[in-house]
């Protein structure tokens, strides 16, 4: 009978150990699901909840620079100033933030996680003598385009050779029927 207990007792023990990851998992599940992006999750424990974190941070950590793009081009074609805060810093966010001063836009950096954007309003980007490097910023080469139909003057985009492998198509095609 003790040894029964104690068993009952380990178990239950290890199904907490278990559930706790999973616990966190649909937590932050949840606030992506509201909109919000959560903090990493630990990639420890059983490798198969490791993995899933890992993949789950992935993933939010896409979501994040994608929302963080997306803020540093509204902002080039804002007017007046855009304060971003809690910017991360990666490959891709670096190009958008040289597009966008190739474009005429004035970018200051208060801290390493503060961006001031001045922007040059909707229609107030200018174009570079030089193509628009978007590196490997696949959301860069997806959202510029449609920014810069709008505008005067003639853009060239290019990237690193793994972008300019990739297909374009579904970018071009609205950009010609908008007489781009």
């Amino acid at each position: 009978l003790v040894v029964l207990a104690f068993l009952l007792i380990a178990a239950y023990g290890f199904a907490r150990y278990l559930a706790r990851p999973l616990r966190e998992l649909a937590g932050a599940v949840a606030r992506v699901g509201r909109g919000e992006l959560p903090s990493p999750l630990p990639e420890t424990g059983p490798s198969e909840i490791a993995a899933v974190n890992r993949g789950f941070n992935a993933m939010t950590g896409n979501l994040r620079q994608i929302e963080q793009d997306r803020a540093v081009l509204l902002a080039a074609v804002g007017e007046g100033e855009t304060r971003i805060s809690g910017f991360g810093r990666s490959e891709d966010t670096e190009a958008t933030i040289k597009a966008v001063r190739d474009l005429g836009v004035r970018v200051y950096e208060a801290d390493p996680e503060t961006l001031r954007v001045f922007g040059a309003g909707l229609r107030g980007l200018t174009a570079p003598k030089q193509p628009l490097d978007c590196g490997n910023a696949g959301t860069l080469m997806r959202l510029l385009p449609g920014l810069l139909a709008g505008q005067e003057g003639r853009f060239e985009l290019t990237g690193d050779e793994s972008l300019r492998s990739r297909p374009m198509e579904r970018i071009a095609e609205p950009l010609r029927l908008m007489a781009a």
